[in-house]
């Protein structure tokens, strides 16, 4: 054993002995001392000495005696002397002026030897193997200091492990990089000249929490990832899933509701999804992609948007004129109503089963559908499909009105 200075005067003051009476079926006996190992303890029997060790006559591991046999019956012909010393008196004190001979106790008067052991740098800092430990009295502050070049932290109750942490009150740098670490709101920083980063760790099925809080709401904001279903939540204001993603890649924002790539709910009367650009230039807002190619858009300039859907005349074949359009446009039905969730507005429009007929890729869904549940699975028209057939109608409207003109000039001529 490693002393501090000369090795401590140690005597046996006393012997600590504990006897037993055995029952003749009794094998387990409780110390009134833990030990061990069984080589701690003489144990006798019928005062006979007995052999420790498995399979032969005892063992013994902290507070339990256990015998191979049990000893015959007598009051106290079982007794274990503890091996040892009862008592110890130490003082650990060091030599100013000597090198340690350990690495633990406790130690009056300055530390001082060569590095490698400890090394005293004045009478508030600590080298330890060449690493620099600074603290002084006034702040309590320590550095770490990896390369031995005596970096001090000067902010109080500040931790800085690596060289010239600055502002930074935990600063972990495990090799150099090309920064400067100054913000003096970063509490703790990680620094490393290649891939960085921390880890949570958490319980199978359970969640890691980062969590924000102030001196009123030890918890009012943060992240989690629930392990149990693989999603993250997000908190604000005291309350979870503010926005969700989910195991799927979904986004959900103010609902927990999956089933599309995002989803923005939103129970007040305000805009929930804006796009904004400065560009003068026409520019994408949002792209529609359909097995990898673009089949719509939203493109907006400074004063206008545009929808766009899919037109190139190269990715399209059999193209012929229109015709019989005033037919097709006779059957459709035009109609006013209102909708029941509005019954104060009356609007123009079509109803979508009837304008199927006449241009079926006006309309999404179909007629009287519902879904598993029974629940109406409502359909939905884009009137700017009916654009062409409109236009084809005009047109031959147009011809037919200029045809009736000219017979009508043929005939005031006369």
């Amino acid at each position: 054993m490693a002393y501090l200075g000369a090795q401590p005067n140690k005597t046996l003051t006393k012997t600590t002995s504990q006897s037993f009476n055995g029952t003749g079926s009794a094998t387990v006996f409780t110390l009134n001392r833990a030990v061990n190992t069984e080589e701690e303890l003489e144990v006798f029997v019928e005062n006979v000495q007995q052999e420790p060790g498995s399979g032969k006559s005892y063992t013994a591991s902290g507070t339990t005696l256990t015998f191979d046999e049990a000893p015959p019956s007598g009051t106290g012909n079982v007794y274990v002397i503890y091996r040892g010393l009862a008592e110890v008196t130490t003082r650990l004190e060091h030599d100013a002026n000597a090198a340690l001979s350990a690495t633990t106790g406790t130690f009056s008067g300055a530390v001082s030897g060569t590095t490698g052991t400890f090394t005293q740098l004045n009478s508030d800092n600590i080298r330890i193997d060449g690493n620099t430990i600074s603290s002084t009295d006034t702040n309590g502050d320590i550095t770490l200091d990896p390369n031995g070049t005596g970096d001090t932290v000067v902010a109080s109750g500040k931790l800085g492990i690596g060289d010239s942490p600055g502002e930074a009150k935990l600063h972990v740098k495990t090799s150099a990089v090309n920064s400067s670490i100054d913000n003096v709101a970063d509490e703790l920083v990680l620094e490393n000249n290649g891939a960085s980063g921390m880890t949570i760790l958490s319980a199978n099925n359970d969640s890691g929490f980062i969590l924000f809080g102030d001196d009123s709401d030890n918890a009012a904001a943060g992240i989690r990832y629930e392990h149990a279903n693989n999603a993250f939540s997000f908190r604000t204001n005291s309350s979870w899933d503010r926005m969700r993603l989910t195991s799927g890649g979904d986004l959900l924002v103010g609902t927990t509701s999956a089933g599309y790539r995002l989803v923005a709910e939103d129970t007040l009367d305000v805009v929930s999804i804006r796009m904004t650009s400065s560009s003068a230039s026409q520019q994408q807002a949002i792209q529609f992609k359909k097995n990898g190619s673009e089949v719509g858009y939203i493109n907006c300039t400074t004063s206008s948007t545009i929808y766009g859907t899919s037109s190139d005349y190269r990715l399209k074949e059999n193209v012929v004129d229109m015709s019989g359009a005033i037919d097709r446009v006779k059957a459709l039905a035009p109609k006013r109503f209102n909708f029941i969730v509005d019954p104060d507005t009356t609007v123009d429009g079509f109803l979508a089963h009837e304008a199927m007929t006449v241009v079926p890729e006006a309309i999404s869904g179909t007629h009287n559908e519902v879904d598993d549940d029974g629940n109406a699975v409502m359909q939905g028209i884009d009137q700017s499909k009916l654009v062409p057939l409109l236009t084809a109608a005009l047109k031959e409207s147009i011809a037919k009105i200029e045809a009736l003109e000219a017979r009508v000039t043929a005939l005031e001529g006369n």
